[in-house]
């Protein structure tokens, strides 16, 4: 197994659900799930709000890599991208999680070589509202540098970037 995907969060409390909504695209990409597990070698796993209930899926599998989808407050324009090195998770303010993703991380890193965590920025996460227009055009492209293995056309988040 090459690729494992999470997608990480709410999907009604607006740009919280970015993650799994990258994961939708990527399962409706023109290939069918199977396909897409058999041909690009990915596993796509919508985790909601708790990614820690997904582990067992990773040790089961021990892919290459994890690649996580979340919104992430970094202080940027809303629908901006970036991966987030490791050395950021613990300060960063994500979403909804039991746990910090900075824990969770630590512990899936066991049982992969790389975990790549892509954080959009929200603009509105607020209850009943939906996935503001500039978020979704950002979870679409995210999605397609996913599918053509393409990460390194993500930036990093900058050193020396205030994080809220």
């Amino acid at each position: 197994m090459k690729s494992i995907v999470l997608g990480i969060g709410n999907k009604t409390n607006g740009d919280d659900g970015v993650g799994i909504f990258v994961i939708e695209k990527l399962a409706h990409s023109g290939k069918n799930k199977k396909e897409m597990i058999n041909k690009n070698q990915f596993l796509l796993v919508d985790c909601g709000i708790v990614p820690e209930n997904y582990t067992s899926i990773i040790r089961k599998h021990h892919p290459d890599r994890v690649i996580l989808v979340d919104a992430a407050d970094m202080q940027l324009i809303p629908g901006s991208y970036r991966i987030i090195p490791p050395e950021k998770v613990s300060v960063m303010n994500f979403s909804t999680h039991s746990i910090p993703l900075s824990v969770f991380i630590s512990f899936i890193h066991q049982s992969t070589d790389e975990v790549i965590l892509i954080g959009i920025q929200p603009m509105l996460m607020e209850p009943g509202t939906p996935i503001s227009a500039g978020v979704t055009e950002a979870g679409e492209r995210v999605a397609r540098f996913i599918i053509n293995d393409e990460l390194n056309k993500i930036r990093p988040l900058e050193e020396g970037r205030p994080i809220s």
